[in-house]
């Protein structure tokens, strides 16, 4: 009907976003230094040896700290 096409909003915006991001330093990120309650936490998972009644028994401990109280929670489970 008369339109020969052209250049859509989404592909102005990213062309518009890209250019700025040219003068931008590279390789950056950013990492928030405080965090709501309940909003993170951290996990890990180590095995251990511990000796109960003189045997020696083998752990598996599932570490979970709480980035904003900094507290731990530790479940240790028999192998």
């Amino acid at each position: 009907m008369g339109y020969s096409g052209g250049p859509t909003q989404v592909y102005i915006y990213c062309c518009n976003f890209r250019q700025s991001l040219d003068n931008d330093p590279r390789h950056t990120g950013f990492v928030p230094l405080s965090f709501e309650l309940g909003e993170t936490f951290q996990f890990d998972w180590i095995c251990e040896y511990v000796v109960i009644d003189g045997l020696r028994r083998h752990l598996e401990v599932a570490h979970t700290k709480l980035a904003a109280g900094l507290a731990y929670v530790l479940v240790a489970y028999f192998t």
